[in-house]
Formats: C-alpha cells, structure tokens, sequence
C-alpha cells in the first residue's frame, strides 16, 4: 500500500485532542491555560537561576500551547486550515517525519517569541501565547516543498482549482502585510511573525527530510 491511500492518522489525533482539550477547558474540568505559553516566565526564572533551568520550564508549555484556544472562532479556524492541509503532508512525509514538523513549528515559533518580543503587554501585565496557528503554519510550509499542486477546492462557475500553493503563499503574504505595516508586539503583528516562522520551519525541514518514499505506509 502507497503512502497516498493512508488514512491521515496523525492529523486526526491531533484535531481530536486539540478539540477534546478545548471542550474540557470551556466544560471547566481542566484550566486551559495550563497549557499556553508565558515568555516571561522564562525571563523571570532567568533572572533568579540561569537561562537553563528558565529554558527547560517553559519548554512543556512552547509545545503544549497548541492545545489552548481562546474561542470557538480561533479553535475553528486553525482546525480548518489543518483539516485541509494535514492529510497532504502526512501522506506525503510519512507519520514521524510530519509530527516532527508539526512540533517543530511548535516549538521553534514559541522560540521565536522568546527572542524577538517583548514578554509584556501595553498595561505591563505578561503575553501570554496559545493556538496550534504556528504548527499549522508548519504544516502549510511542509506542503509548499512537498506537493504545492494538490487540489483543495473547486470553484465550477469559472472551471478553477484551488491548488495547495495558492493558499499558502496568499497566506505568506497576509502575514508580512501585518508585520510590516504594524509595530512588532504582541499583538497581530507578534502572531504573524509566529506564522512565517511556522511556515519558515515547515518548508526547510519537508525539503530537508523529502518524502518518504513509501517507506512508512505501513504504520
């Protein structure tokens, strides 16, 4: 069996318990924002100890943010983009190879955080970052370098596909109209920046790791 026929099961656990999250939170039987990332944690725990044990505390939450999402809106939105892109990269890349990228973008972007933005708000208080829109953008990056011609949508008045790479680079170039024309904080313009490196990561490492070739269709 091709990797191509596989059922996107990487994809579908991770909707399943970024949305179990979120249901658990809204039903409040768990905090969801145990979950989101805090930079200035890290700053403060830095300033105290050292930058290595500031690091490794934070470095649960610079994953598990992805879980935390402020509203239905945010959940939909990024589950979405997911649901569509997710299944291309994963039959392509392969379970293990497109998990990497999908943590990686994670991962990477919450460190991205760290080094580019300010850890606090306008009213002094601490930013705190939540959604899995870094590792989608990861996963959007992944399918630019993997299979940018995949059909995602059809539009039969005028005869046209929407193809993967379309999305994608419209994508790209949204959020560099947002960084560019807006200071660089934690608001929109943070968020963009946490895309494009997302998208940043996903394409490198899809074009690093390649396609699997088939060599993982049979998990």
């Amino acid at each position: 069996m091709s990797n191509k026929s596989t059922f996107p099961l990487i994809t579908a656990h991770l909707i399943s318990v970024t949305v179990f999250c979120f249901l658990l939170d809204r039903a409040g039987l768990v905090n969801g924002f145990a979950f989101t990332f805090i930079p200035e944690q890290f700053f403060q725990i830095r300033e105290n100890y050292f930058w290595l044990p500031a690091f490794l505390y934070v470095l649960p939450s610079m994953l598990t943010h992805t879980l935390a999402h402020a509203g239905w809106s945010h959940l939909i939105g990024n589950m979405l983009f997911f649901l569509v892109m997710g299944p291309i990269l994963e039959r392509a890349l392969g379970a293990r190879r497109f998990l990497l990228v999908y943590a990686a973008g994670a991962l990477l972007s919450a460190l991205a955080v760290l080094v580019f933005l300010n850890p606090l708000g306008p009213a002094g208080e601490a930013v705190v970052y939540l959604g899995a829109s870094a590792a989608v953008s990861s996963v959007m990056g992944g399918v630019l370098a993997a299979s940018p011609q995949s059909i995602i949508g059809f539009l039969p008045v005028i005869n046209f596909y929407i193809r993967a790479w379309m999305v994608v680079l419209f994508f790209y170039f949204e959020q560099v109209t947002v960084l560019t024309s807006l200071p660089l904080d934690a608001g929109p313009s943070g968020s963009s920046l946490v895309h494009l490196v997302g998208l940043f990561v996903g394409y490198v490492l899809t074009r690093f790791t390649g396609e699997s070739n088939g060599k993982e269709s049979q998990e």
